[in-house]
């Protein structure tokens, strides 16, 4: 086993396992530059639990090719019962109700009908603005876990319109579509708080000692949780680490105790930052595969997650579909 080293020109080692070569490399490897986002219509939180009720926002974060908006609608899926909608400022809303395919279980007991779309209009909404279209809803008890319901979006400008309407179950498809509409996933109520979004690697070359993971998570609870471990199909050992810059020497140190996603937060594991390092992978990663794996949280418990393969300079940190 090499010695462990004490100071290097642009890094140093500090309570980290791995051995000098395994720091380089996530140095070379894990700190590259982020792509651009591009604004899509996305809603606030991805994630309910069945029989949960909770306030959920359609963000719209650009016009259309440099017009205003004028109106936006949303489709509501089954299973999903709007209880209130909010006011406007800009807009004045419309909604229109029918019955449902078939009776959902509800806060009060069976429901046969409820409100199936939502429209937003007469107002303007500059271009670039961003704005946030809300209403509260109950998941019905009868959803199904891992079952994900799409919220189509028809955003109407003052020139042209955008359809954010196409739908695809699995996420390697919704990853192609250039409109995708809005998605919610069932999960179970233990990690209902858990939003996890933007699940990245980047591609390695043969034999790489390391490679680096990325992700977003969201703590929509009142109650602080951890991120304690994380696995991987293609490497037998993940740790968590954090990298920072100090006196013009960069640092990194494994998170033997995890890391905090505080209450009501947002911790984004990046590049230069805190990330995830797989170790020795079995193999090199390419770009536009996706890997399986899992993130295990104190009170969460295992969350299944898969990151998707990005090239030289990818989209760490980032993702074309979020805001």
């Amino acid at each position: 086993m090499m010695q462990r080293p004490q100071t290097l020109p642009m890094l140093q080692t500090i309570n980290h396992k791995s051995s000098l070569a395994w720091a380089t490399a996530c140095f070379l490897f894990c700190n590259m530059m982020i792509a651009p986002v591009w604004a899509h219509a996305v809603l606030d939180r991805q994630v309910v639990a069945p029989g949960q009720a909770l306030h959920l926002s359609i963000a719209i974060g650009h016009g259309c090719d440099g017009s205003g908006t004028t109106r936006v609608s949303v489709t509501i899926p089954e299973g999903i019962i709007v209880t209130k909608v909010d006011t406007q400022e800009r807009f004045k809303s419309q909604t229109r109700a029918a019955k449902f395919e078939k009776p959902w279980t509800g806060a009060q007991g069976q429901v046969v009908e409820g409100i199936k779309d939502i429209t937003w209009s007469e107002g303007l909404l500059a271009d670039k603005v961003r704005g946030e279209f809300g209403f509260e809803l109950y998941a019905s008890d009868d959803l199904k876990l891992d079952q994900v319901l799409s919220f189509p979006v028809v955003q109407i400008c003052e020139q042209g319109e955008r359809r954010w309407v196409e739908e695809a179950a699995q996420t390697e498809a919704r990853e192609k579509l250039k409109a995708p509409a809005p998605v919610l996933k069932i999960v179970k109520k233990e990690q209902a708080h858990l939003d996890i979004r933007n699940a990245r690697s980047r591609v390695t070359p043969n034999g790489a000692p390391v490679a680096g993971g990325y992700v977003t998570i969201r703590n929509w609870g009142d109650k602080a949780d951890r991120l304690i471990a994380a696995t991987v199909s293609v490497s037998d050992q993940v740790e968590i680490h954090e990298m920072s810059m100090s006196d013009g020497v960069m640092r990194m140190r494994a998170l033997d105790k995890g890391l905090e996603i505080p209450a009501g937060a947002t911790v984004e594991l990046k590049t230069g930052s805190y990330h995830l390092m797989f170790i020795k992978p079995k193999r090199a990663l390419s770009e536009g595969e996706w890997i399986d794996g899992t993130l295990t949280f104190e009170r969460g418990g295992v969350v299944p997650v898969r990151f998707k393969v990005d090239g030289m300079g990818g989209n760490q940190g980032g993702h074309a579909h979020a805001h």
